[in-house]
């Protein structure tokens, strides 16, 4: 059975079980109520991997005897989130209206920053 932290169940998460005593991994995905079941497995080691989106990854291994139910009870926890966001521009998309303005106006007198916050001709 695989569930979250909090013991809600995770259908749909994928199982895959792999070891000496089979020739190909084994592979499954647990059904509405969290659940996967395989039966006859040969006794020996395998290693068990849980999946589930948005859930950290589960591996293990497990010991199986002859004659011997096993079930495991996998919690996974919640993956990290990671998230990077990245703003660029070109040069031309801030500058072009400004350079716009500037190059329209022929001779003109550059502006300074006057001392109540607005722009005054700047005088030589």
């Amino acid at each position: 059975m695989v569930m979250d932290q909090q013991g809600a169940v995770i259908p749909k998460a994928e199982i895959v079980v792999e070891g000496k005593p089979i020739k190909e991994p084994i592979a499954g995905i647990t059904g509405p109520s969290g659940e996967w079941i395989q039966p006859k497995l040969a006794a020996g080691r395998y290693k068990v991997t849980v999946k589930a989106q948005g859930f950290s990854t589960f591996n293990s291994v497990v010991e199986v005897r002859d004659g011997t139910l096993l079930a495991l009870k996998v919690k996974l926890p919640v993956a990290a989130v990671n998230t990077t966001v990245e703003v660029t521009a070109e040069l031309g998309e801030i500058m072009g209206p400004m350079a716009g303005i500037l190059s329209a106006v022929p001779n003109s007198i550059p502006s300074a920053p006057s001392a109540r916050g607005g722009f005054s001709p700047m005088r030589q």
